[in-house]
C-alpha cells in the first residue's frame, strides 16, 4: 500500500482544521479596539467620523499590543514563581507590582481612547456614547453565565443543573 495518498489526505485535513481554528468565533472579531462595532451604527457616524475613529482604533491597538504582551509574559513569570521548588515571596511581589503598573497603563490608555472618540462626536452622539459607557458593562458587552462557575445556571427553569449531573442529567 502506498502511504503517500494517506499522508497527503491527513495533511490536508490537518491544514483545513488549523485554518478553521484560526478564524474568530461569533462575536469575537475586533475586541479591545475601542467601542463596540455595533455602537458605530447606533451613533450614525458620518464617513469622516468613521475614518477618524478607525485611525484612533488602529493607533490604540498599536499602543495596547506591547502592554498586553508584557502583561501576559508577567502572568507566565508569576506562574513559574508560584510553582518553583522554593517560593520567593519578594520575586512574586515584584512581578505582581509590575503587573499592576501595566494594568494601570492599559486602563489609562483605554480612558484616553474613549475621550479621543468623544471629541470626534456631535453633542447628540456624545449622549448616546455616554449612556452606553455608563451602562452596567460599558463597552465590554453583556456578561454571559458560565458553566464552569458553581452556582451559575444557563437555564433558570433548571437552577441546580450541576448538582443533577449537568447537561447529561435526565429530564424530569
Amino acid at each position: 500500500m502506498n502511504p503517500k495518498p494517506l499522508l497527503l489526505s491527513f495533511l490536508t485535513v490537518l491544514g483545513l482544521s488549523l485554518a478553521l481554528m484560526a478564524q474568530p468565533g461569533p462575536g469575537r472579531g475586533d475586541r479591545g479596539a475601542g467601542p463596540a462595532p455595533g455602537l458605530d451604527r447606533m451613533l450614525d457616524l458620518s464617513e469622516e467620523q468613521e475614518a477618524k475613529i478607525q485611525d484612533l482604533r488602529l493607533q490604540h491597538q498599536k499602543e495596547m499590543l506591547p502592554l498586553r504582551s508584557k502583561l501576559e509574559s508577567l502572568r507566565d513569570d508569576l506562574k513559574l514563581a508560584m510553582t518553583a521548588d522554593k517560593f520567593d515571596k519578594a520575586k512574586a511581589e515584584k512581578i505582581i507590582t509590575e503587573m499592576e503598573k501595566i494594568r494601570t497603563q492599559l486602563e489609562v490608555a483605554r480612558v484616553l481612547h474613549h475621550q479621543a472618540i468623544r471629541d470626534i462626536l456631535t453633542p447628540e452622539q456624545r449622549k448616546t456614547f455616554d449612556m452606553h459607557l455608563l451602562s452596567d458593562r460599558g463597552f465590554r458587552g453583556p456578561k454571559a453565565p458560565r458553566a464552569d462557575r458553581p452556582g451559575r445556571s444557563f437555564d433558570p427553569d433548571y437552577p441546580n443543573w450541576r448538582q443533577r449531573g449537568g447537561w447529561d442529567a435526565p429530564e424530569d
